[in-house]
């Protein structure tokens, strides 16, 4: 139950930095649709990325690999919103928080998995599934209702 709870701030905060992405790309880089898109597919190249390396990323390491991940892909939301901005150093930052959050993805599981009985597998992804799944929510209507988010996406990304 600790590393749900723990978890599940990670995936808070990222939910907030994903509305705040919005803003960052239409108003900081003073970006359109399109350009919104290729950083969206920049991630998830950088998921593809990091499917094809979780295994070696991992080894035995699982629960650092988890902890280490949720903080690759808080880090690059720190470089988005500290960093003399660009669309390079954003692109950079995606492919990198991508391919973290796949291998992040792929750790927990497997952590969460290997702390309990198989008895119990269903049992305890069904509970991270639903806390995880309310910590979306929970991370998309603070970001949606804070206007520090609207105002200033660089610093609501930083702060993620």
């Amino acid at each position: 139950m600790v590393v749900t709870g723990a978890l599940s701030l990670e995936v808070f905060a990222t939910a907030i930095a994903d509305v705040a992405f919005v803003f960052l790309v239409m108003v900081t880089l003073g970006s359109g649709p399109t350009a919104f898109g290729v950083l969206t597919a920049l991630w998830a190249g950088g998921m593809l990325i990091g499917a094809a390396l979780a295994e070696r990323a991992i080894g035995h390491r699982i629960g650092l690999a988890a902890f280490g991940t949720a903080a690759v892909m808080g880090a690059t939301m720190l470089l988005i919103g500290l960093a003399p901005i660009g669309f390079a150093i954003v692109a950079v930052a995606f492919i990198l928080g991508g391919g973290a959050n796949s291998i992040h993805n792929v750790a927990v599981r497997t952590l969460l998995q290997s702390e309990c009985s198989p008895a119990d597998h269903g049992k305890v992804a069904a509970i991270y599934g639903a806390v995880t799944r309310t910590a979306v929510i929970g991370g998309y209507v603070a970001g949606a209702s804070s206007c520090q988010t609207m105002r200033h996406p660089r610093i609501s990304s930083a702060a993620c």
